[in-house]
This record gives C-alpha cells, sequence and structure tokens, in this order.
C-alpha cells in the first residue's frame, strides 16, 4: 500500500487493515510461486480510490475557499497515519487543495509582472526579461489582498493548474501497465530486507542499459522525488548542470522542455522515471528546465 499510496492520502486506515488480514499470511506463499494477486488487487483498490479522489477535488475545486482559518497541511505524509474514516480523509484532501492553491496562488502572483499575461499557462523563462534586481517584490503577493479582481483571476488559474494535474496523475494510475505495478510491489519487498536490492523491470532495464552504454545522457544531476516533485538533490561534478551554473542543490523542477523552442510540459506529480526520461537526451541536444529554486521554500 506504501508503494502506491506513498502520501498516505487514498487509503483509509481500515482498508489498510483488511489488506493484512487477506494477504498478511499468505504474501510468502504467494511470493514463492510467483503469485502477484495481492499486488493487483490493491492496486485496483487504489485506482478506484483515485477515482473517486479526484472527482472529488474536481467539484471541490469550483467551490468557494476560506483561507482566513488557522489550519495547516504536512505536504510530507510519509510517516503520517492513514486517515481513520472518511471524514477525516475530507478534511485532510480539504486541506491539501487549500495548501496547493495557495502554492499556485502565491507562485502567479509572484512571478507575472505584467497585467495583462496570461494566466494559467507555464511561462517560458526565455521570454522573461531580464532585471537588474532579482530580489522579492512583497507588492505582487500584497496586491492579491487588495486588488479582488486580480485575485480572483489568479485563483481561476490556480484552480485550473490544480485541475490539470489532478487529471493528468489520475491518466497515468489508470494506463499503468502491469510491468510497473509489479516491479513497484516487488521492490517494496525486497527493500524490506535490503535496502540495496531493486527488481527491474524490462522496461527500467532497457532505460539502465542505456545509461550504461551512454547512449543518451542527463544534467548531470542527482534526482529524486520529494512528495511528487522532482528534486535535485546533488550536483554532480563536470556535468552540464554544475557548469550553467543556474542549478543548486534541493531546486525543484516544476517543468520540462525540449529544444530552444519546445513547449514546456509540466512534471508536478509524475513519476521520477518518466521525467528523467524527459531530461535525458542525446548528447549535445538543449533540455530546458522551469525551476523553482530551493532557497525560496513554498
Amino acid at each position: 500500500t506504501e508503494s502506491f499510496d506513498y502520501g498516505r492520502m487514498y487509503f483509509l486506515r481500515s482498508e489498510v487493515d483488511d489488506f493484512v488480514f487477506r494477504f498478511g499470511d499468505a504474501m510468502e506463499d504467494f511470493l514463492q510461486k510467483g503469485n502477484l494477486y495481492a499486488a493487483f488487487e490493491i492496486y485496483a483498490a487504489f485506482q478506484q480510490s483515485v477515482q473517486a479522489r479526484t472527482e472529488w477535488a474536481h467539484e471541490r475545486l469550483k467551490g468557494d475557499f476560506d483561507f482566513s482559518a488557522d489550519e495547516t497541511f504536512a505536504p510530507d505524509r510519509r510517516d503520517a497515519e492513514w486517515p481513520a474514516a472518511v471524514a477525516d480523509s475530507t478534511d485532510l484532501w480539504e486541506r491539501r487543495l487549500k495548501y496547493e492553491l495557495l502554492n499556485e496562488l502565491l507562485s502567479l502572483a509572484g512571478e507575472e509582472e505584467e497585467e495583462d499575461l496570461e494566466y494559467g499557462e507555464t511561462q517560458n523563462p526565455d521570454l522573461v526579461k531580464d532585471t537588474a534586481d532579482d530580489t522579492f517584490d512583497p507588492t505582487k503577493i500584497q496586491r492579491l489582498l487588495n486588488d479582488p479582481e486580480f485575485m480572483a483571476e489568479t485563483l481561476d488559474a490556480a484552480r485550473e493548474k490544480i485541475r490539470r494535474r489532478y487529471e493528468r496523475n489520475l491518466t497515468y494510475i489508470v494506463d499503468r501497465e502491469a510491468a510497473e505495478v509489479q516491479e513497484s510491489f516487488i521492490n517494496s519487498m525486497t527493500q524490506l530486507f535490503d535496502p540495496h536490492s531493486s527488481f527491474l523491470s524490462a522496461d527500467t532495464l532497457e532505460s539502465f542499459n542505456s545509461a550504461v552504454q551512454n547512449s543518451f545522457v542527463g544534467i548531470g544531476a542527482l534526482l529524486q522525488d520529494d512528495d511528487g516533485i522532482c528534486t535535485i538533490k546533488q550536483i554532480l561534478p563536470g556535468g552540464p548542470a554544475e557548469e550553467s551554473g543556474l542549478l543548486h542543490d534541493e531546486d525543484k523542477i516544476l517543468a520540462v522542455a525540449q529544444g530552444k523552442d519546445g513547449e514546456f510540459e509540466d512534471v508536478v506529480d509524475m513519476q521520477l522515471r518518466y521525467v528523467v526520461r524527459k531530461i535525458k537526451g542525446e548528447k549535445d541536444t538543449i533540455v530546458r528546465l522551469l525551476i523553482r529554486s530551493g532557497s525560496e521554500g513554498d
């Protein structure tokens, strides 16, 4: 369950207990026989939960939100408890949506430099004029409070951006191949005994062989999935990332574009392996990354 619902947002505690009751004692026999029935049963339940919660989120995003309430949300829930009841889950998702909306509101308001910019679209950094002073301008955020029309327009843009993100995540969950479910489940088992042992599916093995044979190259950085966001954990010496001088540890990759004129594709909540595939390419070709600086926090 953790390998699928890593944020502990979709399953209830009772559902996890039911999986343990149904499959816990029989898991050893299943694995000895090469039977992955448990994995696909759990994943089928996960798909249903994602479908239902995505539909809920789409409807909820149409409504109003009270950002004046004194509430908190911890985005890193890897060590949290699963919700005990449906009401607890809904409350958790309510706060998650507010958290995501606030992040997008601040991002959109802080990044827009002209009033007539298109809302909800990822801005091409190549088209942004350089300024001598890149310090944070609090007036851009203050405008959210003082300009109701600007606030409404920006909130609509944030709603649409999050709606597309949830739709994309649902598509990935529904279209996930059996080999990926197999790989995720088996790796969750092997790493219980040895964190350095991994099972490679055919696709993963192909990617591994490409890396070993240097048929494709990356940017020279160690990447990690940080609650759904591809995060640079270390810049490797001598690579394109270090040579550019533009990337730093803890920077978050929000979108990827191929070539000088390629359109940016949002990679938030995209599985890390797919983000890496989009970043890698033939030597001396161009890849462009839309970054949220790690020093800026949320």
